[in-house]
């Protein structure tokens, strides 16, 4: 009798030890769940951050081969509260308007570090680093037989018949001006190849 009762003790012992184990499984799978939860919450709120602001930035002159001026727009659909600049040194209060438009002289490849932080305390930051060779209009592609042995990147889609692949009037007439009649622009794109093979 005292080794049955023996046994069933034993027997309870281990369905308690093996209870005990599950349950133990069972709320470690919950903390689980919710730690990964609040990870994807964490991951939305970021990704929310960025809805709605916007920082972009457009080549206005390049006044020498390390003074550029750039025109950097700054957007916030909920409004924007300050914007901070460059490398958190100087900041502008945003008066809760829209769009902000800052013209700013930035040093040939050096980084700048520009934010937005919108009225409910929203932010975006952004890198801005330019170098004269990139390519946003036709004169800068004009500027190109200046410095051929240079690394150049286009940063637009250009047409020369559209004004906006243009800084100037002037200049759109340039190309597109046809003065005879004829059909065809009196002045026309010489190749780079070409340029290439005058030097």
């Amino acid at each position: 009798m005292k080794t049955l009762t023996k046994k069933i003790k034993n027997i309870l012992l281990i369905v308690i030890v093996f209870i005990i184990i599950i349950l133990i499984a069972i709320i470690l799978e919950i903390y689980n769940k919710k730690i990964s939860n609040l990870n994807n919450e964490d991951t939305h709120l970021k990704n929310q951050s960025e809805e709605g602001l916007d920082i972009e930035y457009n080549l206005i002159q390049v006044v020498n081969d390390n003074d550029i001026r750039i025109l950097i727009t700054v957007k916030s659909t909920n409004g924007i509260d300050k914007i901070i600049y460059p490398n958190e040194e100087s900041t502008i209060n945003g008066n809760r308007k829209d769009v902000i438009a800052l013209d700013y002289t930035v040093i040939n490849g050096v980084d700048y570090k520009f934010k937005v932080i919108d009225i409910n305390g929203n932010e975006l930051e952004k890198i801005i680093n330019v170098t004269p060779y990139d390519i946003y209009k036709i004169e800068d592609l004009e500027n190109i037989k200046k410095g051929l042995n240079k690394s150049y990147k286009l940063m637009n889609d250009l047409d020369f018949k559209d004004r906006d692949s243009y800084r100037t009037e002037d200049k759109y007439n340039y190309y597109n001006k046809d003065a005879n009649g004829d059909g065809n622009p009196d002045n026309s794109w010489i190749p780079i190849d070409r340029i290439y093979r005058n030097f």
